[in-house]
């Protein structure tokens, strides 16, 4: 699988790489109850289940302001960080780029 971003090839190709808008990807609206606390938990999140999961053992993802859209930082119990894509129809997640 290939990184959103310039594709070349046919329209089709850049039909499927192209992020899906809220409705496509299912994603919830800002009236839904489970979205609205899903939102204010985010607001008020410390980073202590982050450093939980890491401490665990098991990588944790996030975005920064500057993460390019449609990807994910994905940060490893060790401190490798990577820039990924979320396959959600596949496997998990592919590298694009070792930060």
């Amino acid at each position: 699988m290939k990184p959103p971003g310039p594709v070349s090839g046919s329209e089709e190709d850049d039909e499927f790489w192209r992020a899906p808008d809220a409705e496509e990807s299912g994603e919830d609206d800002e009236d839904d109850p489970l979205w609205r606390e899903f939102m204010q938990a985010v607001m008020h999140d410390d980073g202590a289940a982050a450093k939980e999961h890491l401490e665990a053992g098991f990588p944790i993802y996030y975005v920064k302001d500057d993460t390019p859209p449609g990807l994910l930082i994905k940060e490893h119990p060790d401190g490798r960080r990577e820039l990924v894509l979320f396959d959600r129809d596949g496997d998990g997640d592919v590298v694009v780029k070792t930060l």
